[in-house]
């Protein structure tokens, strides 16, 4: 049988509670007070970095852990007069163990590999492009080749 051992469940959560409103308008709330809350501490963070920089989540982060956000809805239980809705919305940033590099399934090579290295090459001297019978062109060269030019009528 297949027996999967789990590993620590990390994650930061923030609840919105329903406003009433309908889509376009935002239909989900959450106040200052009520902020992004650890799963194994049970403290509250402003925000991801302040709490991936705390020190019981920075050495799961060292080890490879990354995080994605997800999020679901949940029933509403024991609403408030005030709440005009029957669903919370639950985000969570959950921090997953990060797997081993994975070979290339699709037949590509990594580009380190597809992209030929540089080779340095020793440097050479320029060679004249000009034949050794040139000769630099005078006023009369330039005259000849102005009366070859057509007299075109304007567009």
């Amino acid at each position: 049988m297949y027996n999967k051992q789990k590993g620590l469940f990390l994650s930061l959560t923030i609840k919105l509670y329903p406003t009433g409103n309908i889509p376009p308008k935002y239909s989900f709330k959450g106040s200052k007070t009520k902020m992004w809350r650890c799963s194994i501490t049970k403290q509250y963070f402003r925000g991801v970095d302040s709490w991936e920089a705390s020190q019981n989540i920075l050495p799961h982060i060292r080890n490879g852990y990354t995080g994605n956000y997800y999020g679901k809805t949940e029933p509403l239980e024991n609403p408030k007069g005030y709440e005009k809705g029957d669903e919370i919305l639950v985000i969570s940033y959950i921090l997953t163990k990060g797997g081993e590099y994975k070979k290339n399934i699709d037949g590509f090579k990594p580009i380190g590999q597809a992209m030929p290295q540089y080779a340095s090459q020793q440097m050479t001297e320029a060679q004249p492009s000009a034949p050794d019978n040139a000769q630099p062109v005078t006023m009369e060269d330039h005259k000849s080749m102005r009366e070859l030019d057509d007299d075109l009528p304007p567009f």
